[in-house]
């Protein structure tokens, strides 16, 4: 079938104005196609700009990451022997309150008992300052005394003397002449109660008998004239020892 041009009002001219309008439409097209491509080239080179920023940001931030986790495991480490080491000097600071707190029960028990012996002391220094008076009187008294008798000489007729008495047997210990009144002071030691302490004196007819234990001081009287002392041991089975001073004071 044969395409009638003239049917449709058909001109070369306006033919060539479609054209033209279509060849424009395409260069238009064609133009802003350009455009979009080089438009997504652009963003597509800002995109990936941006992308490497990003990534190079991300790269840090990991590393800044990872030095602050070592950092923090430092300060965790640190902080745990920290805490460690704050327990101990808790326990320490414990430990010495507690002893703090037994000095300070002691002191106060010492200070009582301190203040208590005080007061003790001086009593007994009030009381050895009556007695130190009391033995001034009695001394004061002595010399009085002494004075009226005579009794002024002290001499020693035994001193120490060692002794082992056979059984009922008589030991002879002093003698010396008396020239005034006085009297015989006897001290000493025996392993035994069965001694005796004989004195002789002309001025008198019988003899004086003393018993004589250990650690026993017997003052005995005389007359003037000549003295005599003797040793008895009483014991019918056993020896006597010990030891034996005689003083004469007159």
């Amino acid at each position: 079938m044969a395409f009638d041009r003239s049917g449709f009002g058909y001109s070369p001219r306006r033919s060539n104005t479609i054209k033209n309008i279509a060849i424009g439409i395409l260069s238009v097209a064609l133009l802003v196609t350009l455009i979009f491509a080089f438009s997504v080239d652009g963003n597509l080179a800002s995109v990936q700009k941006s992308l490497s920023s990003i990534s190079s940001s991300y790269n840090q931030s990991q590393s800044a990451l990872a030095r602050a986790q070592t950092n923090l495991t430092s300060a965790v480490n640190i902080t745990s022997s920290t805490l460690s080491r704050i327990q101990s000097q808790n326990s320490t600071i414990a430990n010495l309150s507690t002893q703090l707190e037994d000095l300070e029960s002691l002191l106060s028990s010492t200070q009582y008992n301190s203040s208590v012996f005080n007061s003790t002391i001086a009593t007994l220094e009030s009381q050895i300052a009556s007695q130190n008076g009391t033995i001034s009187q009695l001394k004061s008294q002595n010399v009085t005394i002494q004075s009226l008798l005579g009794l002024k000489n002290t001499t020693v007729e035994a001193s120490n003397l060692q002794f082992n008495e056979t059984a009922l047997g008589s030991m002879y210990v002093t003698s010396f002449s008396a020239p005034y009144a006085g009297y015989l002071t006897v001290s000493g030691t025996t392993n035994s109660t069965g001694a005796a302490i004989v004195v002789y004196d002309t001025s008198v007819t019988l003899p004086i008998v003393f018993n004589f234990t250990s650690g026993s001081r017997l003052v005995i009287p005389v007359l003037p004239g000549s003295v005599s002392v003797n040793l008895n041991n009483k014991n019918n089975s056993s020896n006597l020892t010990g030891s034996i001073t005689v003083n004469y004071t007159d």
